[in-house]
């Protein structure tokens, strides 16, 4: 629930910061609102992302849309078909610079293959063994090439560039864990959020009521107090 609201709630903020600056160039705004009747596989919309070439890719709770201006075309998983998305609900989706849109549905990942429009799965591997069911909640890629992954378990990354294991199945991560004393264990290390500002520091968000970044120095998340009665 908690999740859930925070996501609503920086929906809402990002979307009144937006319609503001814009109404002070505009007079008129005109919206189009697409349903399941257009072709939408399901109302339920957990991330958008264009791409270099200009096409939308939406993740929804059932399925992965395409949108090239005109109309959607739908992705499902397929038990029978290993280049199928590898769940339904899909959270979270990025272009890399290379062009490569990954996709992170329900406890998978996967690469788009623009040639053959289907997907290739990967596998995270950490310490020589493979990290099963990661609800990953969120993603993003710095200026220096990683990809960061915000699960229930934690934070991950792996190196984009210039790693050949990217064209395998398998990739070897880092895991990060949180430094989040004073709340209960079973909600420690749950990430809801992550950004990098313009200094290059990772920021993350998680059940605590502290913004977490990570030390260079110390190689790990620690914890940055929020000075806001609000945010207790």
């Amino acid at each position: 629930m908690k999740s859930k609201i925070i996501k609503i709630l920086t929906i809402y903020l990002l979307s009144f910061l937006s319609i503001t600056k814009l109404s002070s160039q505009y007079n008129h705004l005109e919206f189009d609102h697409y349903t399941i009747n257009d072709g939408l596989s399901y109302g339920y919309v957990n991330t958008i992302l264009q791409d270099c070439k200009g096409f939308i890719w939406i993740g929804t709770g059932n399925g992965l849309n395409c949108f090239d201006g005109l109309s959607f075309k739908s992705y499902f998983y397929n038990p029978n078909d290993t280049t199928s998305i590898p769940y339904n609900t899909v959270n979270c989706i990025t272009e890399d610079t290379l062009g490569n849109i990954w996709v992170f549905a329900g406890t998978g990942l996967c690469i788009y293959n623009r040639k053959k429009d289907c997907f290739t799965r990967k596998k995270l591997r950490i310490n020589g063994q493979f990290i099963e069911n990661i609800h990953i909640n969120t993603c993003v890629i710095d200026k220096k090439g990683f990809l960061w992954l915000g699960t229930y378990t934690g934070i991950f990354r792996f190196k984009l560039y210039n790693n050949p294991q990217i064209s395998n199945g398998i990739i070897d991560a880092e895991h990060y864990t949180l430094d989040e004393q004073g709340i209960d264990k079973n909600s420690q290390n749950i990430v809801y959020s992550m950004m990098e500002d313009e200094n290059g520091t990772i920021w993350a968000v998680s059940n605590s009521n502290k913004l977490l970044f990570l030390n260079t120095h110390s190689h790990k998340f620690l914890s940055h107090e929020i000075n806001h009665p609000e945010a207790s």
